[in-house]
């Protein structure tokens, strides 16, 4: 299984499950808003970065025996990764934005949980502080992803000849996603939950 944004999500959401399952309807509601806000922002990005790893020419036929088009993906790939430790850059930025945003509602909708278990709360706090509190880690995966398509071939012709285990490498790293996400919406079927995914939340949003 690959290393993905979303791997951090299971062990919040277990802790909101723990922090509200013997609170108030509206307390329970609240938390899990926000969960299902975080698990939209990180999903979504991670979907973007997905269907950019799918351009790898590996995945097209009609493509996937040009040295021409390897080379200009590596090149792209290059200059995505090399965007992502750049302050200016859009996509990182954008998700800095997103998640500090919710780091802050943070505060708010778990106020009840300061006030009524103020070490527990802490607990929370820091787990956040190691995984969503802002894009690092994240950005970080994205960029050891990219790293590994490279540790596989830096030559065009390479990847002609061995397109298919870059391919596998991906689809690994998707069908990991798609497990964790699945994994958190039966979750909150489990304890009486409705999660929405990321495709219901893009449907009412658009």
């Amino acid at each position: 299984m690959e290393i993905v944004p979303e791997y951090g999500l299971t062990t919040v959401q277990w802790f909101v499950e723990q922090v509200s399952n013997k609170q108030k309807a509206d307390k329970r509601k609240t938390a899990y808003k926000w969960f299902n806000e975080l698990y939209f922002k990180v999903g979504s990005w991670n979907s973007s970065f997905i269907a950019f790893l799918q351009r790898y020419p590996g995945f097209d036929e009609s493509k996937s025996k040009s040295p021409e088009e390897y080379k200009m993906f590596l090149k792209e790939l290059n200059k995505y990764r090399d965007s992502l430790s750049e302050g200016h850059c859009q996509v990182k930025n954008e998700l800095c934005r997103k998640l500090e945003i919710l780091a802050d509602q943070f505060k708010e909708d778990f106020k009840w949980l300061l006030e009524e278990d103020p070490k527990k709360y802490r607990e929370f706090s820091f787990l956040l502080d190691d995984t969503y509190k802002d894009e690092r880690n994240i950005i970080h995966n994205a960029r050891s992803t990219c790293n590994r398509i490279y540790e596989y071939g830096l030559e065009e012709n390479w990847h002609v000849q061995h397109y298919d285990l870059v391919v596998t490498f991906i689809r690994n790293y998707i069908y990991s996603s798609y497990l964790i996400q699945d994994n958190l919406l039966k979750y909150a079927d489990s304890v009486g939950v409705k999660l929405l995914s990321i495709d219901e939340i893009d449907e009412i949003l658009t």
